[in-house]
């Protein structure tokens, strides 16, 4: 059997996850990373892509990937 998810309680690694997703990006991205009651990744899903210096995101479209994946908590994360 496979280990599972990946259980991202720490800011180190929550980090160590996106770090190979965001690096070397020439433009900023945001994503949102839903989690279940034990901190394990459900989804992690990019919600914008922008200038090389900045990104948009609002509360509805942040708040609507949790909200649908019924997670128990999420983080917010971008380059």
């Amino acid at each position: 059997p496979g280990e599972g998810p990946p259980a991202l309680t720490s800011p180190e690694q929550a980090y160590a996850f996106m770090r190979g997703r965001a690096l070397g990006l020439t433009v900023e991205e945001a994503w949102v990373l839903s989690l279940d009651a034990r901190g394990r990744l459900i989804r992690c899903e990019e919600i914008s892509s922008g200038l090389p210096h900045q990104t948009l995101v609002n509360a509805r479209t942040v708040l609507a990937v949790p909200i649908r994946d019924h997670a128990s908590a999420f983080l917010l994360v971008h380059n």
